[in-house]
């Protein structure tokens, strides 16, 4: 099979978010939690959102500002993206250091903010040194649809055995491992633990071949599966889709759309799952035989323990487990803008798709979708109404620069059609 390559550190964004970075030397400091107020059971609970597939919890910067960071296990690093914020508080502001994308040549500045003091539920981080953005070369809140301002990752989640309860829409902190009874209900994955971050082996079949891959386990991406590589098969790009599949600097990412059509996460398979397909060459060494991420719309369907001392992650399938991975059937990729993010703009359509198939174009805005309250129109409501079983019909009321058009589109299972 082709020769498979590194997942690293990719910041392009909206079509798969995930805030993964690197440091130029002298790297960041790690700080030490403040107060952890854990009583009997040893564990302090987080209430947490699901937003267009994002894990969104709820933090106190400096015990002024309420905020909103992603939970992302993806992540070597803590960030706040939010400069307006950092400079009406006067926090102040450390070294400034350098944050590499992907290819290593795009850099974007940052500064260390040393004295942090971080509010999570219950849990206080004082003296919490944090990464700010500079350029909000991420810019979330337009990936999920409402405002967001920083980013929860390894370097804090570390300290402690953490549990994602999609169920209860619950992050659990613990001390120590939960007993051995309520363990023996999960299946233990072998991992490679680096940086902070899990790499786990799983059987993949895509195209009719079988492989095991290895992926990063990433809360902190939105779509099912990214899959990375060096050059693309010919055999498997024949049944492929070019696409646009995210945005960076210099403007789309070209890269494509398939199906797989098993993935084995030990606990229960996958099937038919929407996987991207990035093209890159190798950037880092030390993980170059990563292949690519799992993201939410999986990992929600399990209960999952990352234990951060071992190394290793315990999961166990629930509720959302027998739903599966909901497929779009529009062929239409979304973000938000406007002041108040109540602005939704095609940033690029699936080839052959129901979308393009009735002439919706890349920049046109979705101002209206039919079955959809006007003063509830978000981003979240448009994606679950193009997930809809296929032969639904919907009216669309697009604006196109000073133009207002009609599209009647009907949902199509494109992606199961074309690898059928």
């Amino acid at each position: 099979m082709h020769k498979l390559l590194s997942l690293i550190f990719l910041l392009s964004f909206p079509a798969w978010m995930s805030a993964q970075i690197q440091i130029k030397k002298p790297d960041i400091d790690k700080g030490n939690p403040f107060s952890i107020p854990f009583g009997t059971n040893n564990s302090v609970s987080v209430p947490f959102q699901y937003i267009n597939n994002f894990i969104v919890v709820d933090v106190i910067l400096n015990n002024a500002v309420p905020l909103k960071f992603i939970f992302d296990t993806g992540s070597e690093t803590s960030i706040i993206t939010d400069l307006e914020v950092v400079q009406s508080l006067k926090i102040p502001r450390g070294r400034l250091v350098e944050v590499y994308g992907a290819d290593r040549s795009t850099r974007i500045p940052a500064q260390i903010l040393p004295f942090i003091t971080l509010n999570m539920g219950s849990l206080q981080f004082e003296y919490f040194p944090i990464l700010l953005l500079l350029d909000d070369y991420f810019n979330t809140s337009t990936s999920i649809g409402i405002e967001t301002h920083g980013i929860i990752g390894a370097d804090l989640l570390k300290r402690f055995i953490v549990e994602i309860n999609p169920s209860d829409k619950v992050l659990v902190f613990h001390k120590r491992l939960p007993p051995e009874y309520k363990l023996k209900k999960y299946t233990l994955l072998d991992c490679d633990y680096i940086k902070g971050r899990f790499f786990v082996d799983l059987d993949l079949e895509q195209n009719g071949q079988k492989s095991v891959e290895n992926f990063l386990i990433d809360t902190g991406a939105n779509r099912p599966v990214v899959y990375r590589m060096d050059s693309l098969d010919q055999e498997l790009s024949k049944y492929l889709i070019p696409t646009t599949v995210s945005q960076g600097l210099g403007g789309d990412i070209k890269g494509y759309l398939g199906l797989a059509q098993n993935l084995d996460l030990k606990e229960g398979k996958q099937k038919n799952i929407p996987i991207q397909y990035h093209v890159i060459e190798q950037i880092d060494p030390e993980v170059s035989f990563k292949n690519g991420i799992i993201g939410n719309p999986i990992l929600k369907q399990f209960d999952m323990i990352f234990d951060y001392g071992k190394g290793q992650i315990y999961l166990k399938k629930n509720k959302f487990f027998s739903k599966g991975v909901k497929r779009d059937k529009s062929g239409i990729y979304l973000y938000a803008s406007g002041p108040g993010l109540n602005e939704f703009i095609v940033s690029h359509v699936v080839p052959n798709s129901p979308a393009d198939k009735v002439g919706i174009r890349k920049n046109d805005q979705i101002i209206a979708v039919k079955g959809i309250n006007k003063r509830l129109l978000g981003l979240t409501d448009i994606n679950r109404k193009f997930q809809k079983k296929s032969g639904k019909r919907i009216k669309l009321k697009i604006k196109r620069e000073e133009e207002i058009l009609i599209h009647h589109i009907e949902l199509e299972d494109y992606l199961l059609k074309n690898f059928s």
